[in-house]
């Protein structure tokens, strides 16, 4: 008479190589022993664990051998281990070790607590971790403090590092946090004159050099100072040209050019 009877996968880390319609079967799941063998559910054999290495063209019952130094395996499969790769990270990432189950990676670096730090990967082969600094414009005063501090103005930082500020060269200034200094006017523009003829940007200047409005009844078209109108003439704050000075009532206008300017006459 036939039998009615169902079938069950063997779960995973077991396997079955041969069909039966025996009851009870002669043949159970056998589990898989062999050091790094596993398989999947419902598996016929036993295959080599991810880290562990099968043999070129399948292989036989308790042959897995954990991959060497400088070899790797991802997949439980009866493949062979391969190489690690010589990868380079980019910056703000580290090579991660190649271990027997996973090849070098790069993993991101992770910010500490605190605003205004900066991680960066030495991106080298072998290198596993990641260097932390304080980012251009910042710099860590202490040794072994991990707080960052603005670089102070007149001074400036201009990598990421623990390095220390650096004062601002003649002709330069700098606001606090600066990654660069800016170079300062040397002439301000029409209409404006320097604040003082004697001020200049020395050695770890904090502000750029200051412009100030020409004055009623002068003007500043070209040279370093507010030249006056015509006793006859007048003009607005900051007027940029002679012609700017309007002669009052009952004067008429003269303008002359010497070649290098113009200059009005009432």
């Amino acid at each position: 008479a036939m039998r009615d009877y169902s079938c069950s996968a063997c779960p995973a880390g077991k396997y079955k190589t041969q069909n039966t319609d025996i009851i009870p079967d002669p043949h159970p799941c056998f589990s898989c022993l062999g050091k790094g063998e596993w398989s999947a559910e419902g598996a016929e054999h036993c295959s080599c664990n991810a880290g562990y290495s099968g043999i070129a063209g399948g292989k036989t019952y308790g042959t897995c051998k954990v991959c060497s130094a400088g070899q790797f395996k991802s997949d439980v499969s009866d493949n062979l281990c391969q190489m690690c790769s010589l990868s380079t990270c980019p910056v703000g990432y580290y090579l991660s070790d190649c271990v027997p189950a996973q090849d070098h990676t790069c993993t991101p670096c992770t910010n500490v607590p605190g605003a205004n730090l900066e991680y960066v990967a030495t991106a080298l082969p072998g290198s596993h971790t990641c260097d932390v600094g304080c980012k251009a414009g910042w710099t860590n005063i202490t040794v072994g403090n991990i707080t960052c501090s603005l670089c102070p103005a007149g001074t400036y930082k201009a990598s990421l590092g623990s390095g220390q500020c650096t004062t601002c060269p003649l002709g330069t200034f700098s606001l606090g946090g600066a990654a660069h200094c800016t170079s300062c006017r040397t002439t301000c523009p029409r209409g404006f004159v320097i604040a003082n003829a004697a001020t200049t940007c020395g050695v770890g200047a904090t502000q750029d050099i200051q412009c100030i409005i020409c004055p009623m009844n002068t003007y500043k078209d070209t040279g370093a100072v507010c030249k006056s109108c015509d006793v006859n003439a007048i003009s607005l704050n900051g007027s940029s040209a002679s012609s700017n000075c309007k002669c009052n009532a009952g004067y008429t206008i003269i303008d002359s050019f010497d070649g290098i300017e113009y200059t009005r006459r009432c």
